[in-house]
């Protein structure tokens, strides 16, 4: 099936951007550091990720920029950005992308992985990667 392939390449040439001009470049509904943890987390739920294009994450990710203009899903992603970052300053962190451990930062991924909007946001952009063609980073 080449649409699905089709629609990842165009998300991430529009996506491109993100990680081009710095990460937070491209966000318009989202901070920032809250575009930069949501990619650092997207590798990290990613078991490929030493073969996946680094377009793919920001391909997968956009579409969270775009939801977070709708109040109510904004509000879920703004309680679960607020859980990351009490459990970042817990171990002793400024933000989640600057975790230097990666088994640490791998181990809270897996556990923030498992809560409210976090759960599906793990599950989404999982498959949304599954979709996407490997290649050199």
């Amino acid at each position: 099936m080449r649409l699905p392939y089709i629609l990842l390449a165009t998300l991430a040439a529009g996506a491109g951007a993100l990680l081009a001009a710095g990460d937070e470049a491209a966000f318009q509904n989202l901070t920032a550091l809250q575009g930069r943890t949501l990619l650092a987390l997207a590798r990290d739920y990613d078991p490929d990720s030493e073969d996946r294009a680094q377009a793919a994450y920001p391909a997968c990710v956009v579409r969270y920029d775009k939801a977070a203009s709708d109040p109510a899903a904004r509000a879920q992603m703004e309680e679960s950005f607020a859980l990351i970052e009490g459990a970042v300053r817990r171990m002793g962190y400024k933000n989640y992308p600057d975790i230097s451990d990666e088994y640490e930062r791998l181990r809270l991924a897996k556990i923030l992985g498992e809560r409210g909007w976090l759960k599906q946001f793990r599950t989404e952009v999982s498959a949304c990667l599954a979709a996407a063609p490997s290649g050199s980073r």
